[in-house]
C-alpha cells in the first residue's frame, strides 16, 4: 500500500508531459544516467552506479552471457549493457515507471507488455479500416470484425488507425500480469538481488501513482514504432495535485532539479 504522507515530486518535461518520481527513484536513476552518460572505465562506472544496481547490471550483461566481466581499468563500453541502452530501454524511464511500475523493462516486456492488438478502436476509424482491408481480399462478414478487432487485425490496418487519430487504449490491459507467472516473475527478481518486500512489490508492479488516478488522467496511444506509450497532459496538473494532496501526499515541485531526469 501507498503510504500517507508519501513524497512526490512532479515535473512538467519538455515534451509537455507530467512526470511524477519520489525522490528517492529521482535520485537513484540520476545516478545510473550519470554512470551510463560520463564513465571512461568500467571501474568508474562501478564507483558511480548504486551498488546494487551494478551487481545486477554485471550479472546480466557478462555472468548471463558466460563472458568475463570487463577489468577496471578498460574502457567502459555502454553498448555491452543489459537492456540496451542504444535502445532506449536503459537506463530506467521515470516516465514509464508511471505506468508500468519500477519493474526491470525486460520483465515489463516478457510478461505484462501488451501487443498492439490489445488496443481498443475508435469507432470513428472503422470505415478507414474496412476500406484498408477490403483491396486486401478480407471478406468483412461480422464474425470476421469481431475476430480482427480483438486479436487478428492486420498491424499495417491497425498502425494506420492509431496514426491517424489517437484512440486510445484500454488502460486496464496495461502491464496485467496473469497470476501463473507470479513465483516465476519473483524467482528472477530475487536472482537480481532484489528484496522483495510488499512496497517494493507495489512500487514494481503498480508503480507510485493511485491506479484510479491514471485511469482518469493517463492518455494511452500506439507510437509510430507500434509500441504502447501512455502520458499525463500538464493542464490536469492543478486537478491531480489537489486529489494527492487531499489524500495525503506531499507534492513537490521539479522543475528546476537538474536531476530529475526522466
Amino acid at each position: 500500500m501507498l503510504k500517507h504522507g508519501m513524497k512526490l515530486v512532479y515535473k512538467v518535461i519538455i515534451t509537455e508531459e507530467i512526470v511524477f518520481a519520489t525522490p528517492e527513484r529521482i535520485k537513484y536513476v540520476a545516478r545510473i544516467n550519470d554512470a551510463v552518460d560520463h564513465s571512461s572505465t568500467w571501474a568508474e562506472f562501478r564507483h558511480a552506479m548504486p551498488r546494487d544496481e551494478y551487481s545486477r547490471v554485471m550479472l546480466l550483461s557478462f555472468d548471463d552471457k558466460e563472458e568475463p566481466r570487463p577489468k577496471g581499468s578498460d574502457p567502459f563500453n555502454s553498448g555491452a549493457i543489459v537492456p540496451s541502452v542504444s535502445e532506449m530501454d536503459y537506463p530506467p524511464h521515470l516516465e514509464d515507471e508511471m505506468f508500468h511500475g519500477t519493474m526491470p523493462r525486460d520483465i515489463v516486456e516478457q510478461y505484462c507488455w501488451p501487443p498492439k492488438e490489445m488496443c481498443s478502436i475508435d469507432t470513428k476509424d472503422l470505415t478507414e479500416i474496412r476500406t484498408e482491408l477490403k483491396p486486401q481480399g478480407h471478406k468483412l462478414t461480422p464474425a470476421l470484425e469481431q475476430e480482427m478487432s480483438h486479436g487478428i487485425l492486420p498491424s499495417d490496418a491497425l498502425e494506420n488507425c492509431h496514426s491517424s487519430s489517437k484512440s486510445p487504449c484500454t488502460f486496464d490491459r496495461l502491464c496485467t500480469i496473469d497470476p501463473k507467472y507470479l513465483d516465476e516473475i519473483r524467482t528472477e527478481l530475487k536472482r537480481r538481488g532484489y528484496t522483495l518486500t510488499p512496497a517494493l512489490e507495489q512500487e514494481m508492479f503498480h508503480g507510485i501513482l493511485p491506479r484510479d488516478i491514471l485511469q482518469k488522467y493517463g492518455e494511452c496511444e500506439l507510437n509510430i514504432y507500434g509500441e504502447l506509450c501512455c502520458a499525463i497532459d500538464p493542464k490536469y496538473l492543478d486537478e491531480i495535485m489537489e486529489e494527492l494532496e487531499r489524500r495525503g501526499f506531499q507534492i513537490i515541485d521539479g522543475s528546476d532539479d537538474a536531476s530529475f531526469v526522466w
